[in-house]
């Protein structure tokens, strides 16, 4: 673990009152050739934090300046991702840990707002396939960066949202104004539905 993961985890630590009780480390799912930083992935139990709900947070991804196209001009900032989870599984690290990794190996920006296609059921026999990155819910959470200068970017702590074949298709066509009033009108929670159906009806998918 480096000394830029290990002062996250500090950070972590002290923020969910707790260690956490499983550390998926850097490159378990990329290898070193890939290009990608060491981003380990954190759970913190519910169980030790007294929160409703399982949280999985990366290390790393802030660490490494993303490839801004010049259309960005002088803005700049840099990631971790955070969801929320009735219990996560080994699968749920696995994922956190490709997503964290895909902006250094596809060499593109990861924010707020943005959608990554995925085009495959996110968990098993779920109707969920693709991301959606948005600012946390939980004010708490979203605070955590507040005072955070290790980064050579400002950090963002950008909350994994799944959405359906049809959420995501919305988003691409309409954009997050589009798609936030579904997200209202279902009362869409904080800790994923593994096996929510889609929002807009029809088919789960």
């Amino acid at each position: 673990m480096s000394d830029y993961i290990e002062t996250l985890r500090s950070k972590y630590d002290a923020h969910f009152g707790s260690e956490p009780s499983t550390v998926f480390p850097g490159h378990e799912y990329w290898d070193d050739s890939a290009g990608v930083p060491a981003i380990d992935v954190f759970v913190y139990r519910k169980e030790d934090t007294g929160r409703p709900h399982d949280v999985l947070i990366t290390a790393g991804m802030s660490r490494q300046p993303m490839d801004f196209l010049p259309t960005y001009e002088g803005e700049r900032w840099a990631s971790e991702l955070i969801w929320y989870f009735d219990e996560a599984d080994r699968r749920d690290l696995q994922t956190t840990q490709w997503l964290a990794g895909l902006p250094f190996y596809d060499r593109f920006v990861l924010g707020f707002g943005h959608t990554v296609h995925f085009g495959m059921p996110i968990f098993e026999g779920g109707h969920l396939r693709h991301f959606l990155l948005l600012n946390t819910l939980v004010k708490i959470d979203a605070r955590l960066f507040d005072d955070f200068h290790a980064a050579a970017h400002p950090v963002d702590l950008l909350w994994v949202v799944p959405l359906s074949e049809r959420e995501y298709r919305l988003k691409r066509e309409q954009g997050i104004d589009g798609l936030m009033p579904v997200f209202a009108e279902n009362a869409h929670p904080v800790t994923v539905d593994k096996q929510r159906g889609c929002y807009l009806g029809g088919e789960g998918a």
